[in-house]
């Protein structure tokens, strides 16, 4: 079928289908990371969210049942992925039936896509398809951008017509890429193919980052703690990024209390961009935790009650100081 621009204008068409808003809609996701990064735990946690219904990510989500392809893991380890998430955040027994997990499941071209199409056929309350890992379902050959992009293609469209998401886990390369959609194992034709690109990577030794990149909504990274088998969102990685680099100068002040600092300065004690420090000096001059002490020269503020600032320090650069005075040239 074909429309001229205006007719695409006039036409009212069915709203896009959330199935987690903001965060997963029907049709193809790829969830992706490097072993032991937790990807499968991930996919459980969101799985066992929508069939409580409680929500993802601080959003709410479609109630529903969801199939769970385990074709990598034994039947002992998924029970014991779930007891972690069971024993820190208890499944409902209704939302316990809601997911059910095969074990053994044929490939595409071997009779996994009608399987697959009989199941949504006789559970219309389906809201989600996971795949773990992609590699065990996928065609035996396929090679290159085409032949990914075709048959992925199919699972996408499979899942548009039954209103499902069907989300594929899946490895990332060896290598490191400068890109992150670069990442992906394979071809472009997997990362080209999916309405949503998740990427779980290493943020930091306590945190990892949830790299978010898709058709339908505003790309954006989440940081992510795994404790005991749960994945808990702690907040935009952006947000998080601005409140240390607030607290390092804050950190970089207070601990020279004594040294008449320029935004440069305050720059290679923090390891943070200059433009960044020159932009952030106001806030702490208006919020009075520092002092204009000359042009272009800031000193920790002397009236400042330390102990009713709601800053914890942080481990930073050390300032020598044995000068009360740092040459700005």
């Amino acid at each position: 079928m074909d429309y001229s621009a205006k007719e695409l204008l006039e036409t009212n068409f069915s709203p896009i289908q959330w199935i987690i808003p903001n965060f997963l809609v029907e049709g193809l996701g790829v969830l992706g990371g490097k072993p032991k990064q937790g990807k499968s735990l991930f996919a459980i946690n969101i799985a066992i969210s929508i069939t409580e219904g409680n929500g993802f990510l601080n959003n709410g989500c479609q109630i529903g049942d969801v199939a769970y392809l385990s074709l990598e893991d034994s039947y002992r380890v998924f029970k014991e992925r779930v007891k972690l998430y069971d024993a820190k955040k208890h499944i409902s027994e209704i939302a316990s039936r809601r997911l059910r997990v095969y074990f053994d499941f044929p490939r595409m071209g071997e009779g996994g896509i009608e399987k697959l199409k009989h199941i949504l056929k006789t559970n219309t309350d389906i809201r989600m398809i996971v795949i773990d890992p992609l590699v065990k379902f996928k065609p035996v050959k396929t090679n290159g951008y085409d032949a990914d992009y075709k048959y992925l293609s199919i699972l996408k469209t499979l899942g548009e017509r039954h209103n499902v998401a069907i989300l594929l886990v899946h490895h990332l390369k060896k290598a490191k890429t400068s890109d992150a959609i670069d990442g992906f194992s394979g071809s472009v034709g997997i990362t080209g193919a999916a309405d949503t690109l998740m990427l779980l990577r290493t943020y930091n030794q306590d945190l990892s980052e949830l790299l978010m990149i898709g058709k339908n909504i505003e790309d954006r990274s989440y940081a992510m703690r795994l404790k005991d088998g749960n994945w808990d969102v702690i907040g935009l990685i952006e947000e998080i990024q601005r409140s240390e680099g607030l607290q390092k100068i804050y950190d970089c002040f207070k601990e020279n209390p004594d040294v008449i600092f320029s935004p440069g300065d305050i720059a290679s004690c923090t390891d943070l961009k200059v433009k960044y420090v020159k932009k952030k000096l106001p806030n702490f001059l208006q919020e009075k935790k520092i002092d204009r002490v000359g042009h272009g020269q800031y000193q920790f503020s002397k009236s400042l009650v330390l102990d009713k600032v709601p800053m914890k320090s942080t481990t930073i650069k050390k300032i020598d100081n044995s000068s009360k005075h740092i040459d700005n040239n």
